[in-house]
């Protein structure tokens, strides 16, 4: 029993120890706390150590990260920057004229080598001569050549084809077409009127033949004759609006207006041609009420614009415009 000891005792004795210990400590801490200088220095001490060991730890990840790719990196991005620095300074001390002789005199010299190298090792391609046009060929060739020459008013120039025209087919129709109008363009209405007299021989169904006899028929006031051609050919083509105007002004032309009437109620209000407003003209004009037939006219020039080009030069031709 003896050698048992307390606990109360024992207790008692640990709390006034640890009591003990937290006055000796807690009396210089009171102190530092007090002391505004000794605070100080620890909090400096303490960012001073956290500071280090950041600093340490950088280090210690770049030697970790420091191989040899990442250290030849470095090198060359260092040295683009320094040659990027110098190109920038040489262009900004050297004058512009001087920048663009060093620029384009070397390109200028490259371009002439690179031709002169072509040029020297250039090969022509053989190629293979063109076959040579048949007399057919040429003919139609030069048939619609002289054609085109005569649709744009060039008489002298068409005349030109026609003794080649005439050598190789005397008697083709489309060459005595041809010559007709280019007689029928200079006025030489004899010769033009032949001449689709011997293209309708020889061909009865020529359309151009028939209608330009018509048409010199009209042009030399022979209107009966003409009227009497025209009829003729509306009977193939009963909707054709130029013959049911030129029919219109033939009988107009022989003070038969319930004719011309006729002729001018078939023509469609919304054709495809300024033929009704010109026909209506014609038969104001002819009633001498040439105030409206001038406000006809000037509506279908801005319906039909350059459209109206033929039957100005017909109104012209009968003297009922200037």
């Amino acid at each position: 029993m003896a050698g048992v000891k307390k606990p109360g005792k024992g207790l008692m004795a640990a709390v006034f120890t640890r009591v003990g210990d937290f006055i000796i400590t807690a009396i210089p801490l009171w102190k530092i706390l007090r002391d505004r200088q000794a605070l100080r220095r620890i909090l400096e001490n303490r960012r001073e150590k956290k500071h280090f060991g950041a600093v340490e730890k950088k280090r210690e990840e770049w030697k970790a990260r420091s191989t040899i790719e990442e250290k030849t990196f470095s090198r060359l991005r260092v040295l683009a920057r320094f040659f990027r620095r110098r190109f920038t300074g040489f262009h900004r001390r050297t004058p512009l004229k001087h920048l663009i002789a060093l620029y384009l005199g070397p390109i200028a010299v490259l371009s002439m080598v690179l031709c002169a190298t072509l040029l020297l090792t250039h090969k022509p391609v053989p190629t293979q001569p063109l076959p040579a046009l048949s007399p057919q060929k040429n003919f139609e060739k030069l048939l619609g050549q002289t054609g085109r020459l005569i649709a744009d008013n060039h008489p002298d120039a068409a005349e030109k084809n026609l003794p080649a025209l005439t050598a190789f087919a005397p008697d083709h129709p489309a060459v005595l077409t041809h010559s007709g109008a280019i007689h029928l363009l200079r006025k030489n209405y004899p010769a033009a009127r032949a001449a689709y007299e011997r293209a309708l021989t020889l061909n009865p169904r020529s359309y151009i033949a028939r209608y330009n006899l018509a048409e010199i028929d009209f042009v030399t006031k022979d209107y009966p004759a003409a009227q009497r051609r025209f009829a003729e050919m509306l009977q193939n083509k009963p909707d054709d609006e130029t013959l049911l105007f030129r029919l219109a002004l033939c009988t107009l032309m022989q003070n038969d207006t319930d004719a011309a009437d006729r002729y001018i109620r078939r023509l469609s209000p919304t054709g495809r041609s300024p033929a009704r407003q010109y026909a209506l003209a014609a038969r104001l004009f002819y009633e001498k009420n040439d105030a409206e037939a001038r406000k006809v006219l000037a509506q279908a020039r801005t319906l039909f614009n350059e459209n109206t080009a033929f039957y100005d030069a017909t109104f012209r031709q009968m003297g009922l415009i200037k």
